[in-house]
């Protein structure tokens, strides 16, 4: 009799606790995936805060390993080691929330993500959204796409901590923070769900949320202690002001936008990093406010203040080039050019960047034979430094011999 109820004992533990099966090496993860026609189900986590224990505890129980292994090939990111940490800038994909699931294709791209609570049902729930393209984050972008307003603020959240995870760009994309803060109850700033919408759905300093927040670090702070994760309020904003720095619409900027990423970087503690990152923003500001000369100078004075840099010198020419289409700057450039030059002179490959910046400007001022000249310079320092792709010199060649007379 002892045995058989041994024997039953360990039958239904074995029901309770099974193993889901956890791929070692996530090069095999996709190379498997490709062959069962699965995908990859990445769980990105810290194993030693309590939410991470309660997903490795999950991850032992049959209810959900016999779900996981059927229809995933399982990989445990291990966001505590910096090695496996690595693992989400090859793949480019930014996180500010944890634990995470994340699904690949067998293909290696990021098609969906999920955050749900440690619980057998909620996790097999957030799989079946997925595998169904229930609300998956794709179908999201496909309707925001089509329709702007078609999407709950819930769904908005969503995609727009989809896009910032994915790093994606899209402009309209970058505005789904606006959506969200325009229908968002305007009394209920200081609230945790605030917040976790900056966190997650809001992509510059601009926005409300993200103005809001900024001067409020101590209870975003205290929200996030709360989540077992102290001092990753500055992290989050510390994202959002990068990602206001290297937003596509930089170009559109005046001097109040550069005032409110000095004062974010401020308040960060980040004024150490203010000159060396502001400038590209606040020249194109004084432009776009009608300081043409004031932004060349501004440049200029950065030359002169950099010029044991011989790199941050050839950054500077194309800048310029790359940003200024006016003539009134033609003269003060060639100022900077003949400033630089003496500085790189023993450099050939610098010096291949130096004449490939001084073509285009001849280019623009129309000058055939100085740009057909300088072009072959760059091309020949760029030989003679071996350089490993000379497709845009004799790109920029063949632009100076079509120059008309």
């Amino acid at each position: 009799m002892k045995i058989v109820v041994l024997f039953i004992s360990l039958m239904v533990f074995s029901n309770l606790f099974g193993q889901t099966k956890i791929e070692k090496n996530l090069t095999k993860a996709f190379v498997d995936a490709k062959l069962q026609n699965k995908q990859v189900l990445i769980l990105a986590y810290i194993p030693s805060i309590p939410s991470g224990q309660k997903y490795d505890s999950l991850y032992q129980l049959n209810s959900l390993s016999n779900y996981l292994n059927q229809f995933f090939i399982n990989y445990k990111l291990n966001l505590s080691d910096s090695s496996q940490a690595q693992i989400l800038n090859k793949y480019k994909v930014q996180l500010s929330t944890y634990p995470t699931l994340l699904y690949f294709d067998a293909d290696e791209n990021l098609v969906h993500f999920d955050e749900p609570k440690p619980d057998v049902d909620k996790v097999i729930s957030a799989c079946q959204i997925f595998r169904f393209g229930i609300s998956s984050c794709l179908e999201l972008r496909k309707k925001f796409m089509a329709d702007k307003q078609s999407l709950s603020i819930d769904d908005y959240v969503k995609l727009g901590q989809f896009a910032r995870m994915k790093r994606d760009t899209t402009t309209s994309l970058l505005f789904i923070g606006d959506l969200i803060y325009d229908q968002y109850n305007k009394d209920s700033m200081s609230s945790k769900l605030s917040y976790t919408i900056t966190k997650k759905a809001v992509f510059n300093l601009q926005n409300g949320f993200a103005r809001y927040w900024i001067n409020h670090l101590d209870l975003a702070a205290k929200y996030e202690a709360e989540d077992n994760m102290p001092g990753l309020e500055k992290q989050v904003m510390s994202i959002i002001v990068q990602q206001t720095l290297f937003s596509p619409n930089y170009k559109k900027y005046k001097m109040e936008d550069v005032s409110l990423i000095k004062d974010a970087m401020t308040a960060l503690g980040l004024e150490r990093y203010i000159d060396e990152n502001i400038w590209q923003v606040q020249a194109v500001a004084l432009v776009n406010e009608g300081g043409f000369e004031q932004a060349v100078d501004y440049i200029e004075s950065l030359v002169k203040a950099n010029q044991d840099k011989p790199n941050f010198l050839i950054y500077y020419l194309k800048f310029i080039n790359d940003n200024f289409d006016y003539e009134i700057m033609n003269i003060k450039q060639k100022n900077i050019m003949y400033f630089v030059l003496p500085k790189i002179s023993n450099n050939s490959s610098l010096l291949a960047e130096y004449y490939f910046e001084v073509a285009r400007l001849a280019i623009r001022e129309k000058t055939k034979l100085l740009a057909q000249k300088q072009a072959k310079r760059a091309l020949f320092e760029a030989q003679l430094s071996k350089f490993p792709e000379l497709q845009r010199f004799y790109d920029l060649i063949a632009q100076t011999n079509k120059m008309a007379n």
